[in-house]
């Protein structure tokens, strides 16, 4: 490949921006970790504010060690039977 070819360009443009995106990414998860350890966030209401789901965030920060908070209680629909 000669250093003028667009292709080649753009396959190093391309790799470099995933690089760049794959550590904001996992800046973004160790944030996430972080502010669920203190105790200041759960996966609930960082997902609204960002692009993962919280089960995505669920999922990452599980792996890294940290266990996520319960959902919390479920509403039913009809009451319990006494």
């Amino acid at each position: 490949m000669s250093p003028t070819d667009p292709f080649a360009a753009a396959s190093k443009r391309y790799l470099k921006l995933q690089a760049a995106a794959d550590q904001a990414k996992t800046a973004f998860f160790d944030l996430c970790a972080e502010h669920v350890k203190a105790g200041l966030e759960t996966a609930d209401t960082i997902a609204p504010r960002s692009f993962p789901t919280a089960v995505t965030i669920r999922k990452e920060l599980r792996a890294r060690g940290v266990e996520p908070l319960p959902r919390g209680p479920r509403t039913r629909k009809t009451p319990p039977p006494e």
